[in-house]
């Protein structure tokens, strides 16, 4: 019996790499990256949108790594958290919410303080600010007496020193009812790690739980204080502001971000008994499902939204078939993007997948080490690439991403230009398998690094557009046609002909959403029937 040859393709998804023809700022224009100009030149690629509504968000809202990866591993446009969120408050539905009520009548019944913790930001990627103000208006309004907040500072979402901005409009809120303070500050690189750094984890929980980090000043003098240091909103310390802002174990919590992974590490430390959690048996909640949540709090603001005939799983049906492998490699400060997002909001993996988390450095600014683990990524990639039975692998790479993030330009010219590195490397061992490298991004964030209004270092993503390129010995020295969907009969068109292009839907170029419909016809592989339309290439 003759043995199926299998011809890999990989997904290169590198986080945070936009395109954009402003030169001032962007650390990928910059950057010098030889293999990626190469291939640009031989190779057919187009830009995708990766933003706004073209991966579920509200109109001028930037992409980021959950609802980019989401929309590649969906291939369709999933309403993100953000969105569905704002439609519920704008819509008035808070007072008609059946578990938000209860919620709110269970602590006035017995006559609980109300603790909010999240990121007080208008970012829009972990949290929306007027989500808070909503929250606490009902929640006062429904005759809860005393409201806290445990505020966690952004710096990296928005501008790097714009905290004062976002706790004044706090602060007015607080004057305005009476019932509302402001209990404590963090840094989001305490508050909000991910990486298992749990001595930053356990200082927003000693700061918050223990009477042991309290300052007689207020938050003014703190910010003012932290920015002498050299210090942005995201790198400050953790502090209690209130000797009564305390959690207690008689008190409720509810966390307002929208997205789960940054707020898991304190939900473990808060309710499990094990670590000496205060909050074993008592009232937490969120606004979101997830599984650090504990089973015997109450159902969260929004449904969780799970899609179940993505990529990943259509390609896991053919692997089944095929007898194929797929592999999913990350560094641990990626793990949840495509352990979690790219799934479609789940953690199972399917069953032809093997999923490799490389572990990320323990830095508090990655400027420090532009390379994080990229090179570690890359051998592992190799690996794989010489087991024949491995057909398909997707390879998260951070560096641009987390680097930016910094607001250090040359950082980050620096790691983009590590990237090219590692991109000439896993194109020259998928050559000699005659595979098939497609380079695409979450979102944008390494091309602007510069705020055009106030020339200011900018810490954000995008709403950039972002790279999609298709490298094969099929696409070598073709280009990309922009047609329209009415033009095209995909019925007519052999699964060879579906390779890439640009393609327009009601005057907007395609979107992310078009990553996981084309993947799948390059592998000649059956297209969710509510899938986007393919990316094609004109012969």
């Amino acid at each position: 019996m003759v043995k199926n040859i299998i011809k890999p393709l990989i997904l290169v998804i590198f986080d945070g790499f936009g395109l954009s023809d402003k030169k001032v700022g962007n650390a990928v224009f910059q950057a010098k990256m030889p293999t990626l100009d190469f291939l640009m030149d031989q190779y057919p690629w187009i830009e995708l949108q990766a933003a706004e509504e073209a991966v579920g968000l509200l109109p001028g809202y930037a992409g980021n790594s959950e609802v980019g990866h989401l929309t590649i591993g969906a291939g369709r446009v999933i309403s993100s958290p953000l969105k569905r969120m704002h439609d519920l408050i704008q819509q008035d539905r808070l007072s008609h919410h059946n578990e938000w009520q209860r919620f709110l009548k269970d602590i006035v019944r017995d006559k609980k303080r109300l603790h909010f913790l999240g990121l007080l930001s208008d970012g829009g990627v972990h949290s929306h600010e007027e989500h808070l103000y909503a929250l606490i208006k009902s929640s006062h309004a429904a005759g809860v007496k005393e409201i806290l907040v445990h505020a966690w500072l952004d710096g990296r979402d928005v501008a790097p020193r714009s905290a004062q901005e976002y706790l004044s409009r706090l602060d007015s809120i607080c004057q305005e009812l009476g019932s509302v303070s402001i209990a404590s500050l963090s840094g989001r690189l305490y508050a909000m790690d991910r990486d298992k750094n749990y001595d930053r984890t356990d200082q927003v929980v000693a700061a918050i739980t223990k009477q042991s980090l309290i300052s007689k000043k207020n938050w003014r003098d703190i910010l003012n204080e932290s920015y002498e240091l050299g210090n942005d909103d995201q790198y400050i310390n953790p502090v209690l502001l209130d000797p009564q802002g305390v959690i207690d174990s008689d008190d409720a919590l509810f966390f307002f971000n929208i997205r789960p992974e940054r707020t898991k590490q304190i939900v473990e430390r808060l309710s499990d008994s094990e670590q000496g959690g205060l909050l074993f048996n008592q009232t937490m909640s969120s606004v979101q499902y997830w599984e650090a949540i504990p089973s015997w709090a109450p159902v969260p603001l929004l449904e969780r939204v799970t899609v179940e005939n993505g990529l990943l799983a259509a390609m896991n049906r053919e692997a089944e078939k095929e007898e194929f492998k797929i592999v999913t490699i990350a560094e641990s400060e990626k793990r949840m993007h495509v352990g979690y997002y790219l799934h479609g909001n789940s953690s199972s993996s399917v069953s032809s997948e093997k999923q490799i988390i490389v572990p990320s450095s323990k830095h508090d600014s990655y400027a420090d080490n532009p390379a994080m683990s990229a090179e570690k990524i890359t051998e592992e990639v190799i690996k794989q690439l010489q087991d024949e039975q491995v057909g398909f692998i997707v390879v998260n790479y951070a560096n641009a991403d987390m680097v930016a993030h910094s607001g250090d330009f040359d950082a980050t010219v620096t790691a983009c230009e590590l990237l090219d590195a590692q991109l000439k490397k896993i194109f020259e061992h998928l050559d000699q398998r005659d595979g098939t490298l497609v380079i695409t991004s979450d979102h944008g964030n390494a091309e602007e690094m510069i705020d055009e209004k106030t020339g200011e270092k900018r810490t954000s993503h995008s709403t950039n557009d972002v790279l999609f390129l298709v490298a094969s010995k099929d696409s070598k020295g073709k280009k990309f046609e922009q047609i329209s969907f009415e033009q095209i009969s995909f019925e007519q068109m052999s699964s060879e002909q579906i390779l890439s292009g640009q393609l327009k839907t009601e005057g907007q170029s395609a979107g992310l959403s078009t990553v996981a419909p084309t993947i799948l016809s390059l592998k000649g592989m059956p297209i969710e029937d509510d899938m986007k339309k393919p990316l094609l290439l004109r012969y």
